[in-house]
């Protein structure tokens, strides 16, 4: 548990996300995917509180992307809902096949641009598919993360857009968990412990950053996700 929230914690700390898609990706193969979500809960919000007020402009963000949040909020409520009604097999599957699917477009280096134009009509269903998966898989704000790509928003904006973003839908998540009771006291506990691996991680991955090449260091993550991915999806098929 403890070395699977440094690696994401890594991750995210050097490509400014991936931690509960990499977590999840990892823990699904050995618990079951409710028991996974819960894990991870707090040090999701936590990390995410730490960057997105780390540089500043939160506000700028919230203003600016409002609309995408506030359906990414409606659709995690939903999917929290479903997480409980639908059979997790089904879920693992699910999750390996977006994992999968986001390795592929990143790897690719496959670009969509949405236009200035379109963006009004492509922030809901996209915030909105966006909740459903953190809900329904805990894998927070791929398709958040796609549309800022196609809005060709620089870096800096970009990893504080998306850190906001995570912040506000994994905590949605986690009150949803906890209205349905998913997150039971020791849930919570090795959630809270997972905190200090999960930070750690991240601060060091922030310091290699400046160091390796993140094209090179990409590339490791995206095959590493993919074989995680292949056994999700293999557990769900079984």
């Amino acid at each position: 548990m403890c070395a699977t929230l440094f690696v994401a914690g890594g991750v995210k700390g050097v490509i400014g996300l991936g931690l509960p898609l990499t977590a999840v990706s990892i823990l699904g193969s050995v618990v079951d995917l409710r028991t996974a979500i819960a894990f991870i809960a707090i040090p999701v919000v936590a990390t995410n509180l730490y960057q997105a007020f780390e540089g500043g402009r939160a506000m700028e963000m919230l203003r600016k992307y409002w609309v995408l949040n506030l359906c990414s909020v409606a659709g995690t409520v939903v999917g929290a809902q479903i997480l409980f009604l639908v059979n997790p097999r089904i879920l693992t599957t699910l999750l390996g096949v977006v994992v999968v699917v986001y390795v592929a477009i990143n790897a690719t280096r496959f670009r969509i641009r949405i236009s200035d134009r379109a963006a009004p009509w492509a922030a809901p269903p996209l915030g909105i598919l966006s909740g459903l998966l953190t809900g329904t898989t805990g894998s927070v704000g791929i398709p958040i993360a796609l549309y800022l790509q196609a809005r060709d928003v620089d870096k800096e904006s970009f990893l504080r857009a998306i850190a906001l973003t995570f912040l506000i839908s994994a905590s949605m998540l986690v009150l949803a968990l906890i209205e349905k009771g998913g997150i039971s006291q020791t849930n919570a506990m090795i959630s809270a412990i997972s905190l200090i691996p999960a930070f750690a991680g991240m601060m060091i991955g922030q310091r290699l950053r400046g160091y390796l090449s993140e094209d090179r260091f990409r590339l490791f993550v995206y095959v590493f996700l993919m074989l995680a991915a292949a056994n999700l999806i293999r557990k769900g098929l079984a």
